[in-house]
């Protein structure tokens, strides 16, 4: 992304604050360890994630994520990001010697994608990159979505994560639920939580705000404004608005055709008075002529009659 795209990574109405300085962060190092100290291996179980349990989602969580996929599109077709890759529901993993250890975001920007697409991505092989951007939409079973995921993401090299959670203000006693999290990878590394709150929110991989839908749908869009009214369009509403200016466009035609038609008709008229004006202008002329003609005949007539006298 250009630098002029870079934005405040919070939304224009909060204030920027900004953390101190911190040393590098680096892996645990143990010095000196003790003879019987084993170095266990990592148990991985517990992020297993099978395309069976991925499989498992509402019909509000699908519809939310498709429609962010077609979003993402249009903002990147937008950003003429020509290289970038746009999908969902992908499989990403980064543990070669455990294939369960996996994770599908409802939607996801890489910066490029190899060449056939591979049904899944496995970053430690070469042109499978982790994602520039993902989205979770939050399910059911929230803590997952809140607490393991970030780590998971972190993990696997994400450079930017939103986790949008469509019903946290229909669980009132569970205060940390919020609308929209962004969790960015700093410079050091760290992935921490940038944002967290009711939006709109800002994205850098879109370089616009990301906006929960107030209506029944829930949708999460995108916004070229930090206000977040300025959205881009679904392709319903893009069709819809295609077909109103299509509807306009017909309007106008037909107007201007009944308007033609109308100065046909007028024209028409105004041909036919003319027409009638020059008949009746003939036929005054003829009779004048005929009375003109009368007039020297009776006048002749008489004359005949006196001279006879």
């Amino acid at each position: 992304m250009p630098s002029s795209a870079i934005r405040p990574s919070q939304s224009a109405t909060a204030p920027i604050r900004f953390l101190p300085k911190r040393p590098p962060r680096v892996p645990q190092v143990v010095r000196n360890p003790k003879p019987d100290l084993q170095i266990a291996d990592i148990d991985w179980t517990a992020w297993h994630l099978t395309a069976e349990q991925d499989m498992a989602e509402s019909p509000q969580h699908a519809e939310i994520s498709r429609v962010f996929v077609q979003l993402l599109r249009r903002r990147i077709l937008e950003l003429k990001l020509k290289r970038s890759y746009v999908n969902g529901n992908t499989f990403f993993q980064w543990v070669p010697d455990e294939p369960l250890v996996q994770i599908s975001p409802d939607a996801y920007v890489l910066d490029s994608a190899p060449r056939p697409l591979p049904t899944s991505f496995q970053t430690w092989l070469a042109g499978h990159h982790p994602p520039r951007f993902a989205l979770e939409v939050v399910s059911e079973q929230w803590h997952k979505d809140y607490d393991a995921n970030p780590a998971k993401y972190a993990m696997l090299g994400c450079r930017e994560l939103v986790i949008y959670d469509p019903e946290h203000d229909q669980h009132r006693r569970t205060k940390e639920r919020v609308a929209i999290q962004v969790y960015r990878r700093a410079a050091d590394g760290i992935f921490a939580r940038a944002y967290a709150g009711d939006g709109p929110a800002y994205c850098e991989a879109v370089d616009g705000w990301l906006v929960a839908s107030a209506n029944a749908e829930l949708l999460l869009r995108i916004a070229r404004d930090p206000a977040g009214q300025d959205l881009v369009p679904t392709a319903e509403e893009s069709e819809a608005a295609a077909q109103e200016q299509a509807t306009a466009a017909q309007e106008q035609a037909t107007a201007a055709q009944e308007q033609a038609t109308a100065a046909q008709e007028q024209a028409a008229a105004a041909q036919e008075q003319a027409a009638a004006a020059q008949e009746l202008a003939a036929v005054e002329r003829t009779a004048r002529q005929t009375e003109a003609a009368e007039n020297v005949r009776l006048r002749a007539e008489l004359a005949g009659l006196r001279g006879a006298g």
